[in-house]
């Protein structure tokens, strides 16, 4: 009994001792591992974080690693392939490189020989040689996550929506899902009940318009103004069911400010029936109802701009009554027509302007024609007074001329007689020199083109303020 009672103590002891034994080492193992720069409460924070069913939270883990956890796993730039857990496990590394702590890995421990020396381990330093260096790649990550954070400063809303760059593998599919992120909102108004409320009671179809606005606010600021102008029309007022207001209001402003174009000031009674007429273009066969409401916002919106007065409604209350339009006309067969119309009048605007181009032609020739008899019946009334006065200055040269021989007979007999009887009170013989004067005629005209050949003296023609000589040659 004795001895059982000794082998009892003992073996408490033993226990005891070996508890002892085993806390100190853990206690050891403990303080290695806070040594090593570990931060296993926040790396189980993080782990839990990337499972946590919360969006937020999820998204709270994607922005500490810069990029999202693929649900197939990741190319590395290496060219191998992760599953998703590994994945996960390098976003974790990743988010510790960052934070500047280890990541806590068991299978590093055993690879540890202080640590298993601590411990009472066995040290077992192949335990990881297959493994990939898990960190490198880490680090690698962060370095191309921090080269693709560029893309967000060059993107318009970049910095606005939690897109991250690492997640794509070109700049302009980032760009492009940024640009969906970031409207995002306008999915609650396509094909939802907020979007039907819109359409139906408000008349506004935000499936359509709401890609025209950059923000929320401003679709909604914009949806209240369209409300706003649709309620001056009487004819919106008293709708029950306006989904399709917003169409037909378009498609009556279409109209007029097609039909504007062709107003020379304030619109006509026929200017404001060409615009009726257009309003009810395309309106299909049985469509009356279409078409009397298509009418009446034509009327409110003549109402509105001031154009429907007392005294044009009258003259115009047939042309808002439906009844008497012809349905069925397709604005493709109406815009035929005009184009018809407007080419036969092209046509007839260009045969009268060929009709009067010929008549001026005409009218030209036989001015033409006019001109060239008077100036030939002129030219033969110049020819005609040249040659008479070429014949008269002939005349007046050949009397010259007869004088001038007349003369020179005279002379000579006057010389013969002076040296026949000299003079008694003389010493030598007197020698009488006479000297013939060159005799210029009177002024007459001649024409240049007229040339005269005679012999004798040089006698001096006059033509208006020009001069000419002429020579005469006694022939022998």
């Amino acid at each position: 009994m004795l001895g059982s009672l000794f082998s009892i103590l003992a073996g408490a002891g033993y226990f005891v001792g070996k508890t002892l034994g085993d806390t100190a080492k853990r206690d050891a193992g403990e303080a290695y591992i806070n040594a090593q720069g570990y931060n296993r409460e926040r790396q189980q924070y993080l782990w839990h974080l990337s499972f946590s069913l919360d969006e937020d939270e999820q998204l709270r883990f994607c922005r500490l690693a810069g990029r999202h956890v693929s649900s197939t796993g990741r190319d590395l730039p290496n060219g191998t392939h992760v599953s998703a857990e590994e994945d996960r496990m390098l976003a974790l590394r990743q988010i510790a490189l960052k934070e500047g702590w280890k990541y806590y890995e068991f299978g590093d421990l055993l690879a540890d020989p202080v640590y298993t020396k601590l411990t009472g381990m066995k040290c077992n330093p192949n335990i990881n040689s297959c493994a990939p260096d898990w960190d490198a790649i880490a680090q690698e990550l962060n370095e191309e996550t921090e080269r693709k954070e560029v893309w967000r400063d060059r993107c318009e809303h970049g910095r606005e929506v939690d897109v991250f760059p690492m997640d794509y593998g070109s700049e302009y599919r980032y760009r492009v899902h940024v640009d969906i992120r970031y409207h995002s909102w306008r999915d609650k108004y396509r094909n939802t009940d907020l979007s039907t409320d819109l359409f139906h009671l408000k008349g506004v179809s935000s499936t359509y318009e709401v890609d025209n606005y950059e923000t929320e606010e401003e679709f909604l600021e914009a949806i209240k103004k369209k409300e706003e102008y649709y309620s001056q029309f009487q004819t919106y007022r008293e709708l029950k069911d306006r989904a399709f207001f917003s169409s037909n209001l378009k498609g009556v402003e279409r109209s007029w400010n097609r039909c504007k174009e062709n107003f020379s000031g304030e619109p006509s009674i026929s200017d404001i029936q060409n615009f009726l007429y257009d309003v009810m273009i395309g309106v299909p066969i049985g469509a009356e109802e279409l078409g009397d409401e298509l009418l009446r916002i034509a009327k409110d919106k003549l109402a509105l701009l001031g154009y429907l007065t007392q005294e044009n409604e009258k003259e115009l209350e047939p042309y808002f009554d439906v009844s008497n339009y012809t349905l069925g006309i397709t604005r493709a067969e109406a815009e035929m027509q005009a184009r018809i119309a407007a080419h036969e009048e092209e046509a007839r605007k260009a045969l009268e302007c060929f009709y009067q181009a010929d008549k001026n032609l005409k009218a030209r020739w036989a001015e033409r024609g006019k001109n060239k008899k008077a100036m030939e019946a002129k030219n033969k009334a110049r020819t005609a007074a040249l040659e008479e006065e070429v014949r008269k200055s002939i005349e007046r040269l050949d009397a010259l001329y007869a004088d001038g021989e007349k003369g020179e007979k005279a002379k000579e007999a006057s010389s013969q007689s002076i040296h026949a009887l000299p003079s008694p009170k003389s010493q030598e013989p007197s020698s009488i020199t006479q000297s013939t004067k060159e005799q210029t005629p009177p002024n007459t005209k001649t024409n240049s083109n007229v040339h005269i050949t005679a012999t004798g003296k040089t006698y001096t023609m006059r033509r208006g303020n020009k001069k000419s000589k002429l020579t005469l040659t006694k022939k022998v």
